[in-house]
């Protein structure tokens, strides 16, 4: 059976948790409130944890949310789309 993989946390929002330790999932979810599963999903290959991993879903949602920017066109910039707007107007 492989050794249980352990993560080092590197935060300072937990109780729990202490900055600078190693930490399994199953430690990780149960100090956090999170499933297992959605732990493994956040940290991936990283060998580290941030304040930001531990964050529950519904809350981490609502900071994405207010956080991201509108993006009109994936191609182009802020430049070419002031440029254009102006290009298509009617002399």
């Amino acid at each position: 059976m492989p050794a249980r993989i352990r993560k080092r946390y590197d935060g300072t929002e937990s109780d729990v948790l202490i900055n600078g330790q190693f930490y399994t999932y199953n430690e990780l979810a149960e100090a956090s409130g999170i499933t297992y599963k959605a732990i493994t999903n956040r940290l991936g290959k990283r060998p580290f944890v941030t304040d930001r991993d531990l964050v529950p879903v519904r809350e981490a949602k609502r900071r994405d949310y207010s956080a991201r920017k509108k993006l009109t066109s994936a191609f182009e910039d802020r430049c070419e789309t002031v440029m254009n707007k102006w290009l298509r107007k009617p002399l």
